[in-house]
């Protein structure tokens, strides 16, 4: 373990942690200080110098998936959701360490038959993977009849167009996700049966997207086939 210090001016400094508590061998001590105030929680009385400033605990990833890694995983589901990943083939080559950061930026939510979980038009602003149940995707527009006597238009008359329905697997915004200028949704899901489904934010996902050369050729080609 490692600790890392900053300063009230933004500098930092490295020092050595001797001994890490978990409440259980030890005391729990937190002091802090901001605008001129201070605080702290200790068993001791014994009064402490505070400076302004911030202790950061710095954890290795090989320790942290050695030993805490399981504690957090079933608190925050963190194993449905890296096998749901991992069942997908856009995140197969993907490390362990990969899917644990995008593992606890998941959230889930569930829905019923017949909600809508972006409407066409709406800011797109989550990459939906869908655990279970089935969601459809439909495009709407305005069809123009035209009177085949004096060739004139008659009224517009709006259209529903379903594109496709996707199970277990499939993701929702895609499409927003690849494309950064189409930052709206382009078409509309709606719940066919009821449904779980997880989301992360596309300002979180994007970036982890382009890193990634071979992901982001699997997405590409994923879209493409959804356009076509």
């Amino acid at each position: 373990f490692g600790e890392l210090s900053f300063n009230g001016d933004g500098n930092h400094s490295r020092r050595n942690a001797g001994v890490v508590s978990d409440g259980c061998h030890g005391e729990s001590r937190i002091i802090a200080k901001q605008h001129g105030s201070s605080s702290s929680t200790s068993s001791s009385s014994t009064p402490e110098e505070v400076s302004d400033g911030c202790v950061l605990l710095l954890i290795p990833d090989k320790c942290y998936m050695r030993e805490m890694y399981a504690r957090h995983a079933a608190k925050h589901q963190t194993k449905d959701k890296i096998n749901l990943l991992k069942s997908s083939s856009l995140f197969q080559h993907w490390t362990m360490d990969q899917l644990v950061k995008i593992a606890y930026v998941m959230k889930k939510r569930c829905f019923d038959k017949g909600s809508v979980i972006i409407q066409q038009g709406e800011r797109m602003e989550h990459l939906w993977i869908i655990k279970s149940g089935t969601v459809r995707i439909v495009q709407k527009g305005i069809r123009n009849d035209v009177n085949a006597r004096n060739g004139r238009r008659n009224s517009k008359e709006p259209v529903s167009v379903d594109i496709a329905d996707l199970g277990a697997k499939d993701m929702i915004g895609l499409i927003e996700c690849i494309d950064e200028s189409a930052k709206k949704s382009q078409r509309e899901a709606i719940v066919l049966t009821a449904s779980e489904l997880f989301f992360v934010p596309l300002s979180f996902f994007r970036p982890l997207l382009v890193q990634d050369a071979c992901t982001f050729s699997l997405a590409e080609q994923v879209v493409e086939r959804r356009r076509t």
